[in-house]
């Protein structure tokens, strides 16, 4: 059964390249971070403002060409694809206090020419070789806009959004920990418009993705009084901390904090970062004897490398927090004192769309008759009285609201869950030589052994590599 699940291998490549910052120009108003939203306002941004989805396909209004060097052709994505990744964007940069940016069609021209090249060579680099064929006008701008973040996946594809709000955030492989280069880039306060591509191997199920993010014309940056820039946040999402497993990826136990510091810190000292994590009265100390990487464990470095802002405190205890937690983070080391509480909480708990709420408040006294009120959105109230000798006073709230399943892609069963026994019918599908919409995986009208290894793939909840 181990060598029957091995056929998936999904390898997602994360890159980044330095770039030196400018100088950190007049502070302006509209970037303070003293004014970090709070959770409804980020539930507000999320679900009214920069809505997106990381399960979504990609589309082209221009397909990249990459089958022949001397005839590769850029492609578009379509407005949906490019929004959708942009607002995953924005909303990553609302939660840390940054302002928005906008796209810029040059941009993700430039990017596609760098997609469209790698997905050409079929290999991950920011130095892409030339092929024989290939124009050198066309390698010129495409190797240029290599010098991006980018992002490879290959068996179960991965969008845009993904790139960005997972992988390019989470940063956390052993290879881009101790830089956190494309998170940095994500949340440069310098970053004022972006750019995205993606393109497709002509024999192979790869795809490249390009993000145009060194742009500097921002000129809203840093804070007088706090002067850093933190991730996770003061009011950090849960969905966006465990992205990588509610995105169908085995979750691993680290997520490193990060904070890059402004003109207003100096590091003047050993750092040492303390954290306390308020439900599980637990505290952890990261120092000096945490300086060589270990990939889930304890791990505390600072970089100095031109990567958007610098320099930055990149940290980690290898546990992951648990939702509601409140985590106080206090950083030794510097000119002046540096604490900060990242609270965790879930968007759901703020979802607008959640319009009844049903609300029961019971108080009693010894020998007393009370009343039981409930009210709801459909303005029906009842009255309940009873005869009660409790002296407890007691509020709850609960939601009468409940989704039903919904059926996914690979749930040929039909029982709302994804098992063995869908992949089993699969394969009797295949070989009957019949047509299953709920097997097709990736919606190309056929039913081959693709659909197989993606399916396969979700089964074992296969953890993509990163470095």
């Amino acid at each position: 059964m181990k060598r029957f699940f091995s056929i998936i291998i999904t390898i997602c490549l994360l890159y980044t390249t330095l770039q030196l910052p400018k100088e950190n120009p007049v502070y302006a108003a509209s970037s303070m971070v003293n004014s970090l939203p709070t959770k409804r306002q980020i539930a507000d941004a999320y679900y009214k403002v920069y809505p997106y989805s990381l399960t979504s396909m990609d589309n082209w209004i221009v397909v990249p060409e990459t089958g022949n060097a001397s005839s590769l052709k850029p492609g578009t994505l379509t407005n949906a694809s490019l929004n959708n990744a942009l607002n995953s964007l924005n909303f990553v940069r609302y939660c840390a206090g940054l302002n928005p940016v906008t796209l810029n069609s040059t941009y993700s021209m430039d990017a596609s020419y760098a997609a469209t090249l790698l997905a050409y060579n079929n290999k991950m680099s920011h130095y892409p070789t030339q092929p024989t064929g290939l124009s050198d006008s066309f390698y010129t701008r495409a190797s240029k806009s290599a010098l991006q973040n980018l992002y490879y996946c290959s068996g179960v594809y991965k969008n845009a959004a993904y790139s960005v709000a997972v992988s390019y955030l989470m940063d956390a492989d052993i290879n881009n920990m101790p830089y956190l280069g494309h998170r940095r880039w994500l949340i440069n306060p310098y970053m004022s418009q972006c750019g995205f591509a993606v393109a497709k191997n002509a024999y192979e199920k790869t795809y490249y993705h390009v993000m145009y993010c060194k742009d500097s014309a921002n000129g809203s940056i840093f804070y007088p009084g706090t002067g850093y820039v933190a991730w996770p946040p003061k009011n950090m999402p849960y969905e966006l901390y465990t992205a990588q497993k509610n995105s169908g990826m085995s979750q691993r136990p680290n997520y490193p904090f990060s904070v890059t510091l402004g003109s207003d810190y100096k590091i003047t000292g050993n750092v040492t970062v303390t954290m306390k994590s308020k439900l599980e009265n637990t505290t952890y100390v990261l120092n000096s004897n945490d300086v060589n990487i270990v990939q889930d464990g304890e791990y505390l470095n600072v970089n100095t490398d031109n990567y958007a802002v610098q320099p930055c405190i990149i940290f980690q205890t290898g546990h992951f927090f648990v939702n509601d937690d409140t985590v106080s983070i206090t950083i030794s080391g510097l000119n002046k004192p540096l604490s900060y509480d990242v609270n965790f909480f879930s968007l759901e708990d703020y979802n607008p769309v959640q319009t009844t709420t049903t609300k029961a408040t019971t108080t009693t006294k010894a020998t007393t008759t009370t009343k039981a009120t409930t009210t709801t959105k459909a303005t029906t109230t009842t009255k309940a009285t009873t005869t009660t000798t409790s002296t407890t006073t007691r509020r709850t709230t609960t939601s009468t609201t409940t989704q039903p399943p919904v059926r996914q892609k690979g749930d040929l069963n039909g029982n709302y869950s994804i098992q063995v026994s869908d992949l089993v019918l699969l394969l009797k599908t295949i070989n009957a030589r019949t047509y299953d919409p709920w097997g097709d995986m990736n919606s190309d009208r056929r039913m081959d052994v693709y659909d197989i290894l993606l399916l396969k793939g979700i089964i074992c909840n296969y953890k993509g590599a990163t470095w």
